[in-house]
């Protein structure tokens, strides 16, 4: 009988010490995940040991390498809100596993055991995230079924079960607009003519170390007039962790990122990488003053349009969440969500309560707005379709 055995490898000297096996078993995949690199703990730390560390469980059969689960262990504030006021935050470890799954054999037995190896690391943490863990993948199941897991994890997914967009890159631009119908093909068309027509428009390609300063001051930019840096606080900046982890990438020659110009103006920027004939489209951001030339979907048009033509990968992978524009402009979805595993410890157990309690009273608060509507339109009718006064 084969045994197999776990262990947990928490510095870079070990990663190193079995990486070339490591990454001979991530290009045997159908399709190898970035996040599987053994470089990739690199790049998500960005340096930051302190704030942010590496550990990576290791599946052996004997003596033989033959499964690795990467994850980042970081610090992570859980915010709880009702109606967009925050009611409370708690300041926890998360363990956050790198792709989407463990990098090893699809059987549940080995699967849950990499997951839980962990909890033998000398690495305390609250809650054990999966992000954008497919439906019906082989962790999926382990999830649901998992008497081990259920004994030591509460389960929350906040959004549900979501769809990932991708888009199968066809060899030509033309074939990709086939997808859209005759009036979608020109309005797109008419994106651009009509940005055109406020100055010349260029979709800068950026994939090399040295074009970065410029890229990132451009970036930066732009970032400070987005819609998430006025309500969110959030601004992408030229020293930054994320530009630091781009420098990163582009080492590996993993970076491939766009901005749009009008002009000699940036108006939009798109931050992606690409590796294994995979593109992946990250963080994007537009300077809401150029909004009525819809600037986005000029963008996106335009890097489907270089990918098709430059080192065309087989697949751009617009990441996890739904939106319009990705529903619009890709031409495959699968089902996915994001899992939090939140341990059965009193910090964590009072932050999960809080989050489900809240979740209750959204939910119980959209309804009743909903059922307010309804009266409202009800007494409109009434009155002959005058506006009421009062509720």
């Amino acid at each position: 009988m084969v045994e197999y055995t776990t262990t947990v490898l928490t510095d870079a000297t070990e990663w190193e010490r079995v990486a070339p096996t490591w990454e001979a078993l991530r290009r045997r995949q159908a399709e190898p995940n970035l996040e599987h690199h053994p470089a990739w703990l690199d790049v998500e730390m960005g340096g930051d040991e302190e704030a942010r560390r590496g550990l990576v469980a290791a599946l052996y059969r004997g003596p033989e390498l033959v499964g690795v689960a990467p994850f980042l262990s970081r610090g992570w504030v859980w915010s709880s809100q009702i109606a967009l006021r925050t009611v409370a935050r708690f300041r926890l470890r998360l363990v956050d596993l790198m792709g989407e799954g463990p990098l090893a054999p699809p059987e549940p037995g080995l699967q849950e055991a990499l997951l839980l190896a962990i909890d033998r690391a000398a690495e305390p943490y609250d809650v054990l995230f999966l992000e954008g863990l497919p439906v019906g993948s082989t962790l999926w199941e382990v999830i649901r079924s998992s008497p081990a897991i259920r004994r030591r994890f509460r389960t929350w997914m906040p959004a549900g079960i979501t769809r990932r967009h991708r888009l199968d890159l066809p060899p030509t631009l033309e074939d990709y607009l086939q997808q859209f119908t005759g009036k979608r093909r020109k309005g797109l068309r008419y994106m651009r003519r009509r940005l055109e027509g406020a100055g010349a428009v260029t979709v800068d390609r950026v994939t090399r170390a040295e074009q970065l300063p410029r890229f990132l001051e451009m970036v930066e930019r732009v970032s400070t007039r987005t819609w998430q840096a006025r309500r969110l606080g959030k601004v992408f900046t030229r020293t930054g962790p994320e530009a630091a982890r781009l420098a990163l990438c582009a080492r590996h020659g993993w970076l491939r990122s766009y901005v749009l110009r009008c002009g000699q103006e940036p108006i939009a920027f798109a931050l992606g990488l690409q590796s294994d004939a995979v593109f992946r489209y990250e963080v994007v951001g537009f300077d809401p003053k150029w909004s009525e030339y819809s600037p986005g979907n000029v963008l996106l048009l335009g890097i489907v349009e270089d990918l098709i033509a430059f080192e065309r990968p087989r697949v751009l992978d617009f990441g996890y969440g739904e939106a319009e524009y990705k529903q619009q402009f890709g031409n495959q979805t699968h089902p996915e969500a994001n899992v939090y595993l939140v341990r059965r410890k009193p910090a964590a157990t009072l932050a999960y309560l809080v989050a489900t309690a809240c979740a209750g009273a959204n939910r119980s608060g959209k309804r009743l707005l909903g059922a307010l509507d309804v009266v409202r339109s009800a007494r409109r009718r009434l009155r002959g379709g005058r506006p009421s006064s009062s509720p």
